[in-house]
């Protein structure tokens, strides 16, 4: 049964279309840089949410954890309010 989580823990695809909203910019409409970690976070949630059906239930555990150990960003472009 371990083996069978972890497979599907590692192995599910997940996919979550994220769009900036006007207050998560700045005054030239621009996303505010840490924002993006924010809708990151959103759909971390979202995600964990799928593989045990509620959040609440992913983050409450007391037997196990899934930290965010790291996170970076390579801003390529600006992102606009609703891109």
């Amino acid at each position: 049964p371990l083996l069978r989580a972890l497979y599907f823990f590692f192995m599910n695809t997940f996919t979550k279309t994220l769009t900036p909203h006007f207050r998560q910019t700045d005054s030239a409409g621009v996303l505010f840089f840490n924002e993006a970690f924010n809708l990151f976070h959103d759909a971390y949630e979202e995600w964990a949410a799928s593989l045990v059906g509620d959040a609440k239930k992913w983050f409450n555990n007391e037997t196990w954890a899934v930290p965010i150990k790291k996170a970076n960003a390579d801003f390529r472009r600006p992102l606009y309010a609703f891109d």
